[in-house]
């Protein structure tokens, strides 16, 4: 039989045994995760070293023209949907930050000296050709890009008279004339 003593003993014990039973059962789920190992970390992609005289960081740098002069900076890069290069953008012309505009010139006028701080990039057209050259507006308008002196589009052939015509017979008269 139980004493009074023991029955107020018997409760506490149960209602300790109780509150233990439940933070147990609560800290099972934590217990389970804490024994989960780590996720295994990602392998590092691989790191290639550039050596500095073999690249140049092209945003802000001077451009200087083909008589040694400088004519602006680089501002931006124009990409295709492959990534590659297209033309780049120069602030050109101004004093002092007043009359700067910006001019897109085709990539290939462009030469790249990254061991040469006097020189790093080199642009193949004259200052004349860029004060004549058309403002690039923004990436959400059609760029004007000045292409090289080399690359001129080509005049269009001298188009042919229509046969049956009257000039297409006055040609004809004209060549055979000449024979």
């Amino acid at each position: 039989m139980l004493r009074a003593g023991s029955a107020h003993t018997l409760r506490m014990e149960l209602r300790r045994f109780g509150f233990l039973a439940i933070v147990a059962i609560a800290g099972l789920p934590w217990i389970a995760l804490a024994e989960d190992p780590a996720p295994k970390p990602m392998p590092a992609a691989p790191v290639k070293e550039v050596a500095p005289n073999k690249t140049i960081a092209l945003l802000g740098q001077p451009v200087i023209g083909p008589l040694g002069q400088e004519v602006g900076r680089v501002v931006d890069v124009l990409v295709d949907g492959k990534g590659d290069p297209q033309a780049a953008v120069i602030d050109f012309g101004g004093f002092m930050g007043v009359g700067i505009r910006k001019i897109a010139v085709q990539w290939n006028t462009l030469h790249f000296n990254p061991g040469d701080p006097k020189y790093p990039v080199v642009l193949d057209l004259l200052p004349e050709q860029l004060k004549a050259a058309p403002a690039y507006k923004g990436e959400t308008k059609p760029a004007p890009v000045v292409a090289p002196p080399w690359e001129a589009p080509a005049k269009p052939e001298q188009e042919q008279p229509k046969a049956g015509s009257g000039a297409a017979k006055a040609q004809a008269t004209s060549t055979e004339a000449g024979q």
